[in-house]
């Protein structure tokens, strides 16, 4: 065993709070969690899911996959979806509103001091890095109305695509879509989507800086040597099929309609598992709409087939 290796199983012997990791555990997959442990809290970080909250975790996750960090609060009173391994840095802070959904894919790797504000739908693919004090708001929070009483300013969802890099104190608004590869320079205010694929966005508001790029974590790449060549970047229409192959397909995880999000889709996608759901089969045939209240609130399918004496949880 190598040491790092060794310095992650220390740190986790450690460092666990081992009363909230077990109880979050056992909320997710059950008497299944308990022997398999996916998800690690630290001592000092706080979790309160709400009466009607929905965690579900990828069927990937096996011990120690997902990590909270000291710290870190997290308060979900809607849907929360891991979608494979992810570090949660220190001091970080989440919220998710009743009847929103926050969805996070496999590769997650967060730095400290994160601000994510859920109150409709945000939603991460796979392999993204967000560096810290970093900001997320689907919503203005304070609503707005003009003369005839109509709400001008209505929550709406953020999409990030897979393999995004945010760097430090950047702050990205309500609405927006941020491509496969993009890269935010810190200090960055995105507040229009971005939507060129491998490209490097800085300033107030964000802007192309420089186009054809792949970032890599240095554990992935020896430092200081260059990538191969690639014929193929001047077609930006491919986004670098080379190196990082950008798959056709929908940047969210969750569909956002009028009448409410479809969790068919976000279920299929993600490929999760939940005790409740997995035995009583509740989720909507794929293509139909359905509010997320009838999905995540107190049906008697659901009420009746908790994993967890109680449906609140406050770990704090």
């Amino acid at each position: 065993m190598d040491s790092a290796r060794l310095k992650a199983h220390f740190r986790i012997l450690v460092h666990t709070s081992w009363h909230k990791t077990i109880a979050v555990n056992v909320r997710a997959r059950g008497l299944d969690g308990v022997r398999s442990l996916p998800i690690i809290i630290e001592r000092g970080a706080k979790v309160q899911f709400g009466k009607y909250s929905t965690l579900l975790i990828h069927h990937s996750c096996r011990r120690a996959s997902i990590l909270v960090q000291r710290g870190c609060e997290f308060q979900i009173d809607g849907g929360l979806i891991l979608g494979g391994r992810a570090i949660f840095g220190r001091e970080s802070e989440i919220y998710v509103a009743k009847e929103a959904a926050l969805t996070f894919g496999s590769g997650l790797k967060v730095n400290s001091f994160l601000s994510l504000n859920c109150l409709k739908a945000i939603s991460f693919g796979d392999d993204c890095s967000i560096s810290w004090n970093v900001t997320l708001m689907d919503s203005d929070f304070h609503p707005i109305y003009d003369r005839d009483g109509k709400r001008i300013n209505p929550n709406k969802p953020i999409q990030v695509g897979d393999r995004v890099w945010l760097g430090h104190h950047v702050l990205v608004q309500k609405g927006i879509t941020v491509s496969s590869g993009a890269i935010v320079g810190s200090g960055s205010i995105v507040c229009k989507d971005l939507t060129e694929q491998n490209t490097i966005y800085a300033g107030n508001p964000a802007k192309i800086t420089r186009r054809d790029v792949v970032w890599k974590r240095s554990a992935e790449a020896d430092m200081g040597e260059d990538l191969p060549a690639n014929d193929e970047l001047t077609d930006r229409s491919t986004a670098m099929p080379a190196m990082h192959p950008q798959p056709e397909r929908n940047l969210s995880a969750v569909e956002v309609r009028d009448d409410g999000l479809v969790w068919s889709e976000l279920l299929q996608r993600s490929n999760v598992e939940s005790p409740s759901l997995k035995r009583t089969g509740v989720a909507a045939p794929r293509g139909e709409s359905s509010s997320l209240a009838n999905v995540l609130g107190p049906t008697e399918r659901l009420a009746a087939d908790a994993p967890h004496p109680t449906n609140a949880l406050d770990l704090r």
